[in-house]
């Protein structure tokens, strides 16, 4: 499971290094920004994130991204809350995920958000998710600095769409 989650996350991020200005996340490759880069290895630059490999950043998505909610028993959930942690961040995710669930959105994974998750109607679940997490994307989209961004926001996104619709309105 976690295998196919790591590759739609490769698929989705792409393997090439990239340092747009306009990026809030900077030098990037495989979706691994410095920023993570640097909690993993102290003294990374730009460089270090060109050199990568697909295996250090599969290890990185493993420990800061999946590690965090392999609790969730649904797989198609996970892969949500895993890609939007990797695009939004772990905390942001999380909170997400309790709102959908109805509890108390802390950003902070305890019993009860286990519970409420695990328990949870999954098509009701992810489909909730989904719409919290276009909401975010929209209020990215319409800053000016971020517009040229918004297409691959938008294909990501309705890419999940196409995948919740198939697998709940068979």
């Amino acid at each position: 499971m976690h295998e196919e989650i790591l590759a739609n996350i490769i698929r989705r991020e792409g393997t090439k290094f990239t340092n747009h200005p306009r990026d809030r996340g900077g030098p990037t490759k495989f979706g691994i920004t410095l920023r993570t880069l640097r909690q993993h290895k102290r003294r990374a630059t730009a460089s270090d994130v060109q050199a990568l490999t697909h295996r250090e950043a599969e290890d990185i998505y493993r420990a800061d991204y999946i590690a965090p909610f392999e609790w969730i028993k649904d797989e198609f959930l996970l892969d949500l809350v895993v890609d939007a942690a990797v695009h939004h961040g772990v905390r942001r995710s999380t909170k997400w995920l309790q709102l959908a669930a109805g509890t108390a959105a802390d950003g902070r994974i305890g019993p009860k958000t286990k519970r409420a998750v695990n328990r949870a109607n999954n098509r009701s679940l992810s489909a909730i998710f989904l719409m919290i997490r276009q909401n975010f994307l929209m209020s990215l989209m319409i800053k000016p600095s971020q517009a040229q961004f918004a297409r691959g926001w938008h294909n990501r996104l309705a890419k999940q769409v196409r995948e919740w619709t198939v697998r709940w309105l068979r």
